[in-house]
């Protein structure tokens, strides 16, 4: 079982991992209790269509409608869509670091924020998740798509940001339970078994709702 998880962490870093560049965007660092809490909609969703326009400002915009499969925060409805800086209109492309990026037909778990007004990814690349089949065609990953983000821990936010930058998931390890992702390295260096990472997720939503009341 062990060298089966071995490979996998391999071939999903083999797969995911893009390559490193000059500039990033600096924003907080997200682990599981703050993704949670600075989200007003979390969901696993597929994404269906993506449409990218030149807006009047000379930048390109792309809109990413998603269809939805499980909702574990918010009211998301059974489609939504999000609109969000970047991408290529023609001859035209406008590169915005650290927003994540989508495939149509692509299974995703997003940590949602401005879910009613203007919905955007949490975090940047720290609230999309991909949705991943295992070599065995049966068991379903997490798989962490942090790329194009310097991080800053948020009590030196927004002064000094975290030493080594782009915080990329090179060194993926696999993750089975029982776990706690109370630490940013836990959530976005490995690669986790899907209802694993689904459980922890309704924990923290719980105990954050308890602690509210």
């Amino acid at each position: 079982m062990r060298w089966i998880l071995t490979c996998l962490a391999w071939f999903l870093a083999l797969v995911i991992l893009m390559p490193a560049t000059a500039t990033a965007a600096t924003v907080v660092k997200l682990d599981m209790p703050n993704l949670v809490a600075s989200s007003d909609a979390i969901v696993v969703a597929e994404v269906t269509e993506i449409d990218s326009e030149l807006d009047a400002d000379g930048r390109v915009y792309t809109t990413i409608e998603f269809s939805t499969d499980d909702v574990l925060k918010g009211e998301p409805g059974e489609s939504f869509s999000i609109r969000q800086v970047g991408g290529q209109h023609g001859d035209i492309a406008t590169r915005a670091p650290g927003m994540p990026d989508f495939e149509r037909g692509e299974e995703v778990f997003l940590f949602l924020s401005n879910f009613e007004t203007h919905p955007v990814i949490t975090g940047l690349s720290q609230g999309k998740f991909r949705v991943a089949v295992g070599p065995d065609d049966e068991t379903r990953f997490v798989v962490p798509q942090l790329h194009g983000v310097h991080l800053v821990d948020p009590k030196d936010a927004p002064r000094q940001a975290a030493p080594g930058g782009d915080e990329a998931t090179d060194e993926l390890q696999v993750q089975a339970p029982p776990f706690d992702m109370s630490s940013h390295a836990e959530v976005f260096r490995q690669v986790h078994e899907f209802g694993a990472f689904r459980q922890q997720v309704e924990v923290t939503i719980e105990a954050q709702r308890e602690e509210s009341r």
